[in-house]
């Protein structure tokens, strides 16, 4: 029978530490990997980076000259946006293109909606002055990777404020990453 004092020699001799060093290394490495791989798959790292950035602040001017809206009748609403937003992932800024035009005598608010969720926007715009637009923006609720029909209910209000009317605009969003 081997005495304690070999035992105890053996299982603290710098070979068997050495090695159980490198096993914990292993493991360690593996298990920060796979938390890494697992944090990215779940879009950890879009959302850390996603609150540092901020949100779009309208410019004045035009998204383009094409098309562009020169005359709006007393009491129409005419705006411009685009109706096929892509965001790259779910905390970034997406591709919004809302506009409204020099002529328009209102300043307007565009809001998405998920259509089955008309009383919580995903989205709600800065009022825009006349002559006003705002090229891209981050969702106010991030959405998971995927693409959703969704609706732009754009909101008119008088230069004092109140409310004066809406329209209603079909759009479709695509979250490309979570």
């Amino acid at each position: 029978m081997a005495k304690p004092k070999t035992i105890f020699k053996k299982l603290f001799s710098s070979e068997v530490n050495v090695r159980l060093a490198a096993i914990l290394a292993a493991v360690s490495v593996l298990f920060l990997a796979l938390t890494v791989w697992m944090l990215a798959q779940l879009g950890f790292f879009h959302m850390i980076w996603g609150l540092a950035i901020p949100r779009a602040k309208p410019h004045p001017g035009v998204i383009s000259q094409e098309n562009q809206i020169t005359a709006v009748p007393r009491g129409e609403l005419r705006f411009r946006l685009n109706d096929d937003i892509t965001f790259k992932n779910a905390y970034g800024k997406g591709t919004l293109m809302f506009e409204n035009p020099e002529s328009s005598r209102y300043l307007l608010e565009f809001n998405i909606y998920r259509p089955q969720d008309r009383s919580n926007a995903i989205y709600v715009s800065p009022r825009l002055q006349p002559g006003e637009c705002l090229i891209n923006d981050k969702l106010d609720k991030p959405q998971k990777k995927g693409f959703y029909p969704c609706i732009c209910i754009v909101r008119a209000y008088d230069s004092a404020g109140k409310y004066v009317g809406s329209n209603v605009v079909d759009v479709k969003i695509t979250i490309e990453a979570n």
